[in-house]
């Protein structure tokens, strides 16, 4: 295996490179940083995870765990053949936790999204990897904020808007992502 360490935009990054002989080569502990990140998702610097060589690339596969600049983690779950498989555990830049179920790579299931004080943010359910059903937001404090129904990724039937006493402050109504008037 070869070590390499390089500046990008003035990060220092490390890259584990293992050249494969034939398939099904593994390397184990593998460890770097990455420097990519998507807005809202966490901004990870340091991982451990997996990988396997298959049909000439290599992909994740086997738990991995990922940190931040401090060493805190920030996620961890499991990679089968490079796509994220079973129970996830991520935490974002503001200091939110989710946690959920992956199959194949995509999103399934109930989500939760919890606050920094551990009480619940946003919990819904998620098909095919978009948003279906029903999702409540909830304050810091644990209380309701907003119900809305999903149709496949976008809003769709009503959307409740509670005040800090648990009341219908508004309803808005969508059909297939449009505000309805």
């Amino acid at each position: 295996m070869t070590w390499t360490t390089f500046l990008h935009k003035g990060w220092l990054c490390v890259l584990a490179v293992a050249l494969a002989a034939c398939a099904d080569d593994v390397v184990e502990g593998t460890t770097r940083v990455r420097v990519d990140h998507h807005p809202g998702e966490p901004k990870v610097e340091r991982a451990k995870h997996t990988q396997v060589y298959r049909d000439g690339r290599w992909l994740h596969h086997g738990p991995a765990e990922y940190f931040d600049k401090q060493g805190d983690a920030e996620g961890f779950g499991t990679y089968a053949d490079g796509l994220e498989q079973g129970h996830w555990v991520l935490h974002t830049e503001d200091g939110m936790r989710s946690e959920g179920e992956f199959r194949a790579g995509r999103r399934e299931g109930v989500w939760t999204w919890y606050h920094p004080t551990g009480k619940v943010g946003l919990t819904g359910t998620y098909v095919d990897d978009a948003r279906h059903g029903e999702w409540t937001t909830h304050d810091p404090s644990g209380r309701i904020q907003e119900r809305a129904t999903w149709k496949h990724g976008v809003r769709h039937g009503s959307m409740l808007i509670y005040d800090t006493q648990g009341h219908v402050l508004e309803t808005v109504r969508y059909v297939e992502g449009v505000r309805a008037e």
